[in-house]
């Protein structure tokens, strides 16, 4: 049957080779072939799908000549990336990039029969040049040390989450130094920080714009919350949380010891005593066995926190807190992206809390926090304590004429450009996952003699809870042996670290709080808990030399 096509002139392409260019498209809607006049051109291009090869017969029939196979493929953004020696490059540079690119098109797969002599050696550079002004691909990154510019990237935006590569290259005599790979993670980084790039082209940086937007969106989709509202931290959240219950002094407020300072403190600033209980020894989380005994006539709220990614038994102390009429505020600074019984963590209990901070799974730049409002009636209040007690959220929808001061509250909104690195994240957020619980299972599986043979305990994790990989923890013997396991690996050049210090302990916990019960295992776990290196850009190899440090420490 007759193809049916379009012939679209190619301006630029006519330009360079000062002939007249075509595009040859398929095209349903298009006239037939037998149609289309190739005189009026010089040189007439088309692309078809690799599956369609009785297309390429019928093009081969009409003349055409077979030049090239192409493959497109998709690289997920990574802010993350090192893009030390790596920038964008300027007019300046064009004839340093030029000279790079001299000479590339000899050596490239593509053979087009029309190109002279001349044309073979300008096309690429012209290309490149067109690149740095922004004129053919939108921009192009360079590598380079103190000798010059070694290599360059060329790239296209093509929709809001992805851009292409035209042009990658290397100087000859550095070819096999790995300075391609650099040059494909610059241009990953490059997709991730134009988020950063817009939003200081909106010059709208304040809380509550364009990207704080898209991430309180994304995060309502995933967890099925009712509002979630981008915060400066998980610690703001938090505090968010204590007022929006109307925790008052004499209120008591049940939750762990081994937890982060931020999570007693929000409730002790508006005047609770704090009920530390005891942990269970396998998930270091709240031991729900232990939480009833603990609740009196002034208990408000229960607290857990789902330490290392590892959710809490929700279901109990759920079923706890709705016997009691009590509130749930779930700290899931670490609980990002995990899931208990196939329920994000967060958005379980009447409250969620969120961590963006850098050493989280996914940050915000630095700092940043959500707070999760999970019952529909809490959310106007929670934009209000938000918006320092007043309804502007509300003015700024068009719900009133002005916005008044309405209640108490604090300024607790995250930059937009915070929330433009956030995003990135975000589009990122099936790899990052994907690498951290590779490198989560890795040592898993690498320690399973060790714990075997009862040298160490490994972490636990139930059936029916997917965790985020936020860490990756050994319980020694004692604090004893723990401390001669971090000097070795100190001496190896490796960062092995403890956690947290029971709250219970400290004079601020003692002061502001009491513990209920036996402490079985929160002090004697916390002192024999150590922590291993675990974050997305860790290589292979780092992966590989912690694990044969702590092989041959036990040896």
């Amino acid at each position: 049957h007759p193809l049916r096509v379009q012939l679209e002139p190619l301006a630029w392409e006519s330009e360079f080779f000062a002939r007249k260019c075509a595009r040859f498209v398929l095209d349903s809607q298009g006239v037939s072939q037998a149609q289309i006049e190739f005189t009026d051109f010089d040189i007439v291009q088309s692309k078809i799908p690799a599956n369609r090869l009785d297309l390429l017969d019928q093009l081969v029939k009409l003349g055409f000549q077979f030049i090239e196979g192409e493959a497109d493929f998709s690289l997920p953004i990574n802010a993350l990336a090192d893009t030390q020696n790596y920038r964008i490059a300027s007019e300046p540079d064009i004839l340093a990039i030029r000279a790079v690119a001299k000479g590339l098109f000899a050596a490239s797969r593509f053979r087009a029969p029309w190109y002279t002599e001349e044309e073979r050696d300008r096309f690429y550079q012209i290309w490149a040049e067109n690149a740095v002004r922004g004129l053919f691909d939108h921009a192009c990154l360079v590598i380079e040390d103190t000798s010059g510019i070694h290599g360059f990237v060329t790239l296209r935006k093509l929709v809001r989450d992805a851009a292409r590569i035209g042009l990658l290259a290397v100087r000859p005599d550095l070819t096999g130094r790995g300075l391609g790979k650099g040059l494909i993670k610059a241009a990953r980084h490059w997709c991730a920080a134009r988020h950063i790039q817009s939003a200081l082209a909106s010059n709208v940086l304040n809380g509550d714009g364009n990207f704080t937007q898209r991430c309180q969106q994304w995060f309502e989709q995933y967890t099925h919350s009712h509002k979630v509202l981008l915060t400066p931290s998980c610690t703001a959240a938090l505090e968010m949380a204590a007022i929006l219950l109307a925790i008052q002094p004499g209120d008591e407020v049940v939750m762990p010891s081994f937890t982060f300072v931020s999570t007693a403190n929000a409730f002790v600033l508006r005047g609770a005593k704090i009920v530390f209980v005891d942990v269970r020894p396998d998930t270091m989380n709240i031991d729900e066995t232990r939480i009833e005994a603990a609740l009196t006539s002034r208990t408000r709220a229960i607290v857990p926190i789902h330490y290392a990614g590892v959710a809490c038994e929700m279901d109990a102390i759920m079923a706890i807190a709705d016997q009691h009429q009590l509130w749930v505020v779930e700290d899931a600074a670490q609980g990002v992206a995990a899931t208990y019984k196939g329920r994000a963590l967060g958005s379980i209990g009447h409250i969620g809390c969120y961590s963006f901070h850098e050493t989280k799974n996914y940050t915000a730049g630095g700092e940043g926090g959500a707070i999760l409002i999970n019952q529909a009636e809490q959310v106007e209040r929670a934009e209000i304590i938000r918006q320092k007690g007043t309804n502007r959220n509300q003015f700024l929808r068009g719900q009133t004429d002005k916005y008044t001061w309405r209640d108490i509250g604090s300024s607790y909104l995250m930059s937009d450009l915070q929330a433009a690195y956030l995003w990135a994240q975000l589009e990122a957020v099936e790899q990052i996952s994907a690498r951290r619980l590779e490198l989560w299972h890795g040592y898993f599986q690498a320690f399973q003699s060790l714990a075997q043979q009862g040298r160490i305990e490994l972490p636990a994790i139930a059936p029916d809870c997917d965790h985020n990989a936020h860490m990756f923890y050994l319980k020694l013997r004692d604090i004893k042996d723990r401390n001669a396991f971090i000097s070795a690996m100190r001496d190896a050049g490796i960062l092995a670290v403890f956690h947290y210090v029971p709250l219970h302990s400290s004079p601020a916990g003692q002061r502001f709080g009491v513990f209920h019960g036996e402490d079985r295992y929160t002090t004697k776990d916390s002192e024999r808990l150590v922590r291993l290196p675990l974050f997305y850009n860790m290589t292979d190899m780092a992966h590989h030399t912690v694990i044969n440090a702590v092989t041959r420490y036990f040896a």
